[in-house]
């Protein structure tokens, strides 16, 4: 249903986390299908001004310690101003005070200014997730959400080994 209206999805402002406990059943793949839609039907032969991005987490805090790149800091700007990003893997490790203060305050912004956004998690209870990205953070991703928790079980095709013939 939001994939069919993410126009009007990301005209509401709206928030979708998707959860599950297993990895590998569809969480990034339903997200990024959202963000190609969305793409589709907004780009109308305007590439030049970017309207959603695909961020994985884990890559995303790294970048933002490499203080020497100056594409940093054109990075977190998109991001503040893009109508859709896609956080993949936002709880996959703990942060540390330095990480949890970037992506709070990146989001945190976001949604003050009405930006969507979709997160993706193996973590699939708001508990689960606040013990990994605090209290604040998980209230504003929970709270603010549409909530979707996938059951199924890990799908991921890695090519033929021993245990698959």
């Amino acid at each position: 249903k939001i994939r069919k209206n993410i126009v009007e999805f990301v005209n509401d402002h709206k928030n979708l986390y998707i959860g599950s406990r297993n990895p590998g059943n569809g969480k990034t793949s339903w997200a990024v299908r959202m963000l190609q839609t969305y793409l589709h039907y907004t780009a109308q032969g305007n590439y030049e001004n970017l309207k959603g991005m695909f961020v994985s987490v884990p890559d995303l805090l790294l970048r933002l310690k490499d203080f020497n790149n100056p594409i940093a800091t054109g990075y977190k700007q998109s991001l503040q101003e893009v109508d859709l990003v896609v956080w993949d893997d936002i709880a996959i490790m703990n942060m540390s005070d330095y990480d949890y203060t970037q992506l709070y305050t990146i989001i945190n912004n976001r949604m003050f200014a009405g930006k969507s956004n979709i997160f993706t998690s193996n973590r699939d209870t708001e508990n689960d997730l606040m013990q990994v990205i605090g209290q604040r953070l998980t209230s504003r991703i929970w709270n603010t959400s549409e909530i979707i928790t996938l059951v199924g079980k890990d799908t991921r095709w890695y090519g033929s080994t021993s245990n698959n013939q």
